[in-house]
């Protein structure tokens, strides 16, 4: 497929610095397709969980919750670490510092995870 109808025909090329700044102004206020419109609350719920949102919960060894976060980042600013440290820990069912069990919750479906088997 060659021409105008590839999709691919800007593929390894770059916008003229004007090209852009008018495809930019194309789509400021009213003339943006979500103009005045809320997003979905599932689709907000998505995004959030995208970059890092739902619920993070922290149980002790024993399983008991010690303490919850609105997203990881904020486990993180409090944990003092990285918000890709605290999902890799969940996603890997890791103990955490040696004395947490981190678990997640996308939106409202509540998960717990086990305690992670000690190595």
């Amino acid at each position: 497929m060659s021409g105008e109808n590839n999709p691919r025909g800007m593929l390894g090329k770059t916008h003229l610095v004007e090209t852009l700044t008018k495809m930019s102004g194309s789509k400021i206020g009213e003339k943006n397709p979500m103009f005045g419109k809320t997003p979905a609350t599932e689709t907000v719920t998505k995004m959030s969980i995208s970059k890092g949102g739902g619920t993070i919960f922290v149980y002790d060894t024993q399983g008991t919750l010690v303490i919850s976060f609105s997203s990881a980042r904020k486990a993180a600013v409090y944990f003092d670490c990285t918000h890709v440290t605290i999902l890799r820990h969940i996603r890997d069912n890791k103990l955490f510092q040696n004395q947490w069990i981190l678990s997640f919750s996308e939106g409202f479906s509540a998960t717990t995870k086990k305690p992670p088997e000690n190595d």
